[in-house]
C-alpha cells in the first residue's frame, strides 16, 4: 500500500491494531507516538473516535426511524388471528360440545 501522509499510515496501523485485537492497544499507540508524534498520533486517534461517533449516531437514528415506521405500520394494519389458534380454539369447542352436550349451553344462559 503506498500512502500520502504520515497521517494515513498511523491511521492504517490503528485500524489494523484495532482489527486484530478489538481495540487499540497501549503498545501500539506508544510504538506510533515514538515513531511520530505525540500530536500526529493523537489527532488521528481524536479523529477516529469522532468519525466512530458520527457513525453510531446515524446508526442510532436510523434504528430509531426503523422501530417508528414498525410502529406505525403495526398501528395501521389488523394483527390477525393466527389461523392455527383458531382452528385448535374451534375444536375445542367443538370437543367440548360433544363430550358435555346440552350443559354447556345451560351454562351459558344462566346468569
Amino acid at each position: 500500500m503506498q500512502f500520502d501522509d504520515d497521517d494515513e499510515i498511523i491511521e492504517y496501523k490503528i485500524k489494523e491494531s484495532q482489527k486484530e485485537n478489538g481495540r487499540l492497544m497501549i503498545s501500539t499507540s506508544q510504538r506510533l507516538r515514538h515513531q511520530y508524534s505525540d500530536e500526529q498520533v493523537t489527532k488521528v486517534i481524536n479523529r477516529l473516535s469522532r468519525r466512530r461517533q458520527r457513525g453510531n449516531q446515524y446508526e442510532k437514528q436510523e434504528s430509531n426511524n426503523m422501530i417508528n415506521i414498525s410502529k406505525s405500520e403495526h398501528v395501521k394494519t389488523k394483527v390477525k388471528e393466527n389461523p392455527i389458534n383458531a382452528y385448535i380454539k374451534k375444536y375445542e369447542d367443538e370437543s367440548a360440545e360433544k363430550y358435555y352436550g346440552n350443559v354447556l349451553e345451560v351454562k351459558k344462559q344462566s346468569p
